[in-house]
């Protein structure tokens, strides 16, 4: 793993709008599960919970100001037609469930939006590298289909890909509580008023096969 993070980039792609913020994290992907392991562990066991509690905390417990993704990916926007007001918190539910990636993401872009965080070549690194495994566990499957001898192989792969994905998303989790519990701390949490409109980056983004 370590080989992989040393050949992968972890510059800012281009036009990235959280290269020019100023802040950073309290702490970095990496770092997060000795930052707060309790929450850590709960958020790998604990998916969808961990997820709604993220995005809960990200807009101050406010479900006035909850949107789908919280307009990261419109998609989702066009699609929901700016319904979920009619019950936000069982929106949440379904999009934490349905669509944890997304979710995940857009929590984690909302506060690094919202605090002016600078993004980290650490945690680009290993965002990049989960998107690769997704890419490569997605091959595997499709080779496996073709050669039915590579399907050990594909499992393998699928399996590997599973568990960074899953521990990553932890890490994410964990990485916006450790900031939000900073935030209050200092005084700045509080009065989110409404969420984003802009484009998301596509190196920001975590996929999931």
């Amino acid at each position: 793993m370590a080989c992989i993070c040393c050949c992968i980039s972890g510059d800012d792609v281009d036009n990235d709008p959280y290269g020019q913020y100023a802040e950073k994290f309290q702490t970095t992907l990496a770092n997060a599960p000795c930052a707060n392991c309790p929450c850590w562990l709960c958020s790998l066991v604990f998916f969808p919970c961990a997820i709604y509690h993220m995005r809960a905390t990200a807009i101050d417990n406010d479900m006035k100001q909850y949107t789908c993704c919280q307009g990261y990916y419109h998609q989702c926007s066009r699609v929901t037609g700016g319904q979920e007001q009619n019950c936000p918190e069982c929106c949440l539910c379904i999009e934490a469930i349905c669509c944890m990636s997304c979710s995940v993401s857009a929590s984690r872009m909302l506060v690094m939006d919202r605090y002016q965080i600078h993004s980290d070549p650490c945690d680009r690194k290993l965002i990049r590298i989960n998107n690769m495994l997704q890419c490569c566990s997605l091959l595997c499957d499709c080779a496996a289909l073709i050669d039915p001898e590579l399907k050990d192989c594909a499992s393998i792969v699928d399996c590997f890909a599973e568990v960074f994905y899953c521990s990553l998303q932890a890490c994410m989790v964990t990485q916006v509580h450790v900031e939000m519990k900073y935030r209050r701390g200092q005084g700045q949490a509080g009065g989110y008023t409404q969420a984003p409109t802009g484009e998301v980056p596509v190196a920001k983004k975590m996929y999931r096969n």
